[in-house]
């Protein structure tokens, strides 16, 4: 691997008491013919009080219905058939609606991949910026106003007592998106959850996007949980990652552990399959990619879902599916040749 990354600043022993700690959950999906697809199958995490966690891995591999799991948003054809989600003592997963929604907007901020489809065009940015604060904080007119304005300026909206009269498709792609995490903070929430936050938008935008959310996370204190297939964007920017592939876990490990040493195939392959830059690379040279599909997830797999993309693979992983174990200190991979990478 070319590519080094930096460990993030070292937080207090303290200061990673758990915030959220989700144990062996388990999603599944109805399809049509009766049939049902599960989703995410038996996966465990926890976020501490102003960390950033990365859930990281290819389309359909259950990161984001694990996202939206927790804020009671499946859609109508997904449920949660197993485990917890701890937040404050309390299950996420089992609370009435209306105690979830107290919750989701106020301690949970949410900002989703597509800002077109997030916002409503028929309601002014003012008036979608201030509906939160008005259900959750219940704070005269005027001050959610001022607040809304300094929203907009924290996120680096110009003329922000103007705009806020104005309707989301008055504004750029880039513009909506950071309007939506100006709504997600506006109740300042302990946890920020990022689904996807830049994937429609252009490199440079992005960048823009990935440094504001680090800025305010470090003005305001929130934890992160990142959603996203494209490992670059977390190097440097989060404190753990979580690899996940068809619906588990396959690695989990500090940032810096996980780009330098993978200790799972699949993230060895994601890794590889990154554009290399720098001084003496040929600009032609052809990108790496894993072979292969993802499985189908109605099928029933008897051992490690990434063996039939493999190179390392044995006869014991067609038939048995590997633990995730501890590998090293806070890095836990769920391969029986984790040792040899």
């Amino acid at each position: 691997m070319a590519m080094m990354v930096q460990e993030p600043a070292k937080r207090e022993s303290s200061d990673f008491a758990p915030l959220l700690a989700v144990n062996d959950l388990v999603i599944r999906i109805s399809i049509e013919g009766g049939d049902s697809v599960t989703a995410v199958r038996g996966i465990s995490f926890s976020i501490a009080a102003g960390e950033s966690l990365a859930l990281v891995g290819e389309s359909g591999c259950g990161k984001s219905m694990t996202a939206l799991s927790l804020t009671g948003l499946l859609p109508r054809n997904g449920r949660v058939v197993q485990g917890t989600a701890f937040w404050s003592g309390r299950d996420l997963l089992a609370l009435p609606a209306d105690a979830l929604r107290r919750v989701r907007g106020r301690d949970i901020g949410m900002v989703f991949q597509d800002p077109t489809s997030s916002l409503n065009p028929v309601l002014t940015i003012g008036q979608q910026l201030t509906e939160g604060m008005r259900e959750h904080r219940r704070i005269p007119g005027w001050a959610r106003l001022a607040k809304a304005i300094e929203l907009l300026q924290l996120v680096g909206i110009p003329d922000p007592e103007t705009r806020l009269r104005s309707y989301p498709h008055e504004f750029s792609g880039g513009q909506r998106q950071r309007i939506l995490i100006a709504m997600a903070i506006a109740c300042q929430p302990r946890l920020l959850v990022a689904d996807e936050p830049t994937t429609a938008l252009d490199a440079t935008i992005q960048a823009q996007i990935v440094e504001l959310l680090k800025g305010l996370q470090k003005r305001l204190g929130m934890a992160i949980l990142w959603i996203t297939h494209d490992l670059a964007l977390v190097a440097g920017l989060v404190d753990r990652v979580a690899v996940m592939y068809a619906g588990l876990i396959v690695e989990q490990a500090p940032v810096r552990d996980l780009f330098n040493r993978p200790r799972h195939p699949y993230t060895l392959g994601l890794l590889n399959s990154m554009p290399q830059t720098g001084v003496g690379l040929q600009a032609t040279a052809a990108l790496k990619f894993i072979p292969g599909t993802p499985p189908d997830l109605r099928a029933t797999t008897l051992g490690c879902s990434f063996a039939p993309r493999c190179s390392m693979v044995l006869d014991r992983c067609r038939t048995e599916q590997p633990a995730r174990v501890a590998v090293a200190a806070g890095h836990e991979s769920a391969c029986f040749r984790a040792g040899e990478l």
